[in-house]
């Protein structure tokens, strides 16, 4: 149980992120993630949805900001 949703955000990236890991965050979005995750020593790199083609992905975007390891997150395994 936490006191919010600030904590709780915080508590899910202190479990799930080792140090030095990179994150991608939507942008503009809540800042919040952004923030917990720079002060945790993180690199956190942006991207963003086309509104031109209904708010979609930019897959080459998404791609060009960084070399992305996807996780299991049940069981932490790469």
């Amino acid at each position: 149980m936490t006191i919010g949703a600030a904590e709780a955000n915080q508590i899910v990236m202190q479990t799930m992120l080792e140090p030095g890991t990179q994150i991608a965050s939507l942008n503009p979005t809540y800042k919040q993630v952004w923030g917990i995750a720079e002060n945790h020593g993180h690199e956190v790199k942006s991207f963003s949805l086309n509104p031109d083609k209904a708010w979609s992905l930019n897959i080459d975007e998404f791609k060009r900001i960084g070399k992305w390891q996807y996780q299991n997150h049940c069981t932490g395994e790469s």
